[in-house]
C-alpha cells in the first residue's frame, strides 16, 4: 500500500492499494479499521449478509467508516476479473479533515458523475505520483473528495467507540501481532474477568472472537494489496507458526493464504 507523508512528522496521511481477483470470494466478519474510499474498477462488491446485500457495479465510489465489521463478496466479471481501488484515511487525514466528515450515514456508494470522478482519480494521483505535494493540498484533495460524497447522500458514520465489544476492538487493533491474553484486555479496561466475559456475552461475542476477527482482516489485507510472504504476514498478525496460522485462516475463510494469493494475481 502507498502511503502520502506529511513532510513535516513524516506521519502517513493517506494510503492507497488495489485489489485484483480472478474468482468469487466471499469474507465475513472483515473489521474496518480506518475510513476508506473505494471504486469499483470491474466486476461486482456485495455488501452485508442475508437476503438482501448492497450490490454495487463497476463505477461505483463509495465508503467504508471506521469501526464497521462487514460481510463483502466480490465478484468477476464476465471476463474473470474482479478490480477495486482504495484511498484509505490514516490518522493525521482524519484529524485535518474530522470537520468534514458527517456523523451518520446508510448509502454505501453510487455510480460516480465525470466530475465525481475526477476528484477521484485527482485526489488518487495526488497520494500515489508526487512524493513533494504538501500536506495541506492532499487535505484539501480529500476534503474535495468528502465533499462530493456528500452531495451524493454517502456519509461515513461517526463510531465513537462507546460499546465495551467496540472498545475491545479499537484496543486489539493498535497492534495486532501482540500476544493478547483475557486477562490483559481486563487489566486495561480495568474491569475483572467475570464482568468482561459478561460484558461480551451480552453482544454475542467473545474475546476470542473478537481478536481472531482482527487478525484475520489484517491478514486478507496484507494478502490481497502486499507481496509481504506469507510467514511474515503471520507473525505481524501474532501468530508464530505459519502452519497455525494457514489453518486458522483457511477454517475462518475457507480458503488458504496461498488459495487467497492465487486469487488475487
Amino acid at each position: 500500500m502507498l502511503e502520502k507523508l506529511d513532510l513535516d512528522t513524516q506521519k502517513p496521511v493517506a494510503g492507497y492499494a488495489v485489489v485484483r481477483q480472478v474468482s468469487r470470494a466471499y469474507f465475513k466478519h472483515l473489521w474496518i479499521k480506518q475510513p476508506v474510499i473505494f471504486r469499483i474498477l470491474s466486476g461486482e462488491k456485495r455488501v452485508g449478509g442475508g437476503k438482501n446485500p448492497q450490490c454495487l457495479k463497476k463505477g461505483t465510489i463509495g465508503v467504508f467508516s471506521p469501526g464497521e465489521s462487514l460481510d463483502i463478496e466480490n465478484i468477476p466479471d464476465g471476463e474473470g476479473l474482479y478490480r477495486a481501488e482504495f484511498i484509505i484515511l490514516l490518522d493525521a487525514s482524519l484529524a485535518i479533515n474530522s470537520k468534514a466528515i458527517p456523523t451518520t450515514g446508510k448509502k454505501r456508494g453510487c455510480v460516480a458523475t465525470q466530475e465525481f470522478l475526477n476528484t477521484f482519480l485527482r485526489t488518487k494521483d495526488t497520494i500515489t505520483e508526487d512524493l513533494h505535494v504538501p500536506q495541506t493540498i492532499v487535505s484539501h484533495r480529500i476534503s474535495e473528495l468528502i465533499v462530493w460524497l456528500n452531495e451524493n447522500n454517502i456519509f461515513f458514520k461517526n463510531n465513537n467507540f462507546s460499546t465495551i465489544v467496540e472498545i475491545v476492538r479499537h484496543l486489539i487493533s493498535d497492534d495486532v501481532s501482540q500476544q493478547w491474553t483475557f486477562a490483559k484486555i481486563a487489566e486495561k479496561l480495568h474491569v475483572s474477568e467475570p464482568t468482561l466475559r459478561r460484558r461480551l456475552r451480552t453482544h454475542g461475542t467473545s474475546f476470542t472472537g473478537i481478536l481472531t476477527d482482527l487478525r484475520m482482516s489484517r491478514a486478507l489485507e496484507m494478502l490481497q494489496t502486499t507481496d509481504i510472504p506469507i510467514t511474515t504476514i503471520a507473525m505481524d498478525v501474532g501468530y508464530n507458526s505459519p502452519s497455525r496460522f494457514s489453518a486458522r485462516f483457511k477454517a475462518r475463510f475457507d480458503l488458504s493464504p496461498i488459495e487467497i494469493r492465487r486469487k488475487f494475481k
